[in-house]
């Protein structure tokens, strides 16, 4: 075991020109104006301190944001989100991968659905009817924009207050667990499996397998897979 690297905390040397977002009695959201983004940013606020983490590139976050917190940040970078889109192409390519061994008839709901980047690139591969669930009213409405003529339905609303009787064949959560951990992933986790027929899919990309590895069935014997690339996409039938 050994210490790979220190992070120390500098006070900045000129007054930092940033810019901000929110309905709070704290920002959402803050963007910097510098050259070199730190990692981490702490904002005095009514001689409080609260501590802002590195999100998307040029904007950061509460540590512990909220729901609206998110919502509010997504609506503010919708019309930037192509970038990071096109930065992860590559992994979004791999992801996409999974659905080639899937039947185009098969009901699709694709979680933090965003501007609808990957169910253009399904509906381009044949799949005939996706429904896409997003926090961020602004985010779906480029999506709707995107897949004007396309099969899609479109719901703006958390994934904790998402009601609906119907079932589906594959969900697709890409980028949107690694926000839950410990007892509220499992229970995000149970959700989704509320939503699958039975035998259905759930096929997900996150940051890290730390807690999917405790909540998922059979990892060992390959009944799930886990791939590093160097996200994480898993795909499972079957959740505790």
């Amino acid at each position: 075991m050994r210490i790979v690297k220190l992070y120390y905390s500098i006070k900045p040397k000129r007054k930092i020109s940033f810019s901000y977002g929110g309905s709070g009695k704290r920002p959402s959201w803050i963007k910097l104006n510098v050259k070199k983004e730190p990692s981490f940013v702490k904002l005095n606020i009514n001689n409080k301190h609260v501590m802002y983490d590195g999100f998307l590139p040029g904007y950061f976050i509460p540590m512990d944001a909220s729901t609206k917190e998110y919502k509010e940040f997504y609506d503010e970078y919708a019309k930037n989100y192509h970038i990071v889109y096109k930065k992860n192409n590559p992994i979004i390519k791999e992801l996409l991968k999974e659905f080639s061994k899937i039947p185009n008839n098969s009901s699709i709901l694709d979680i933090g659905a965003g501007t609808g980047e990957n169910d253009l690139e399904l509906f381009k591969k044949g799949f005939n009817s996706i429904d896409l669930l997003d926090i961020s009213p602004k985010m779906l409405d480029l999506a709707k924009k995107r897949l004007k003529n396309f099969n899609a339905h479109f719901y703006c609303t958390d994934l904790e207050k998402f009601v609906l009787k119907k079932k589906y064949d594959v969900i697709l959560a890409s980028l949107v667990l690694h926000y839950y951990s410990g007892e509220q992933l499992k229970k995000m986790l149970a959700k989704l499996k509320g939503l699958l027929k039975k035998g259905g899919l759930l096929i997900t990309l996150n940051y890290n397998l730390i807690d999917l590895n405790n909540i998922f069935e059979n990892v060992k014997n390959r009944k799930v897979w886990l791939k590093t690339i160097p996200f994480t996409i898993t795909t499972a039938s079957r959740i505790k």
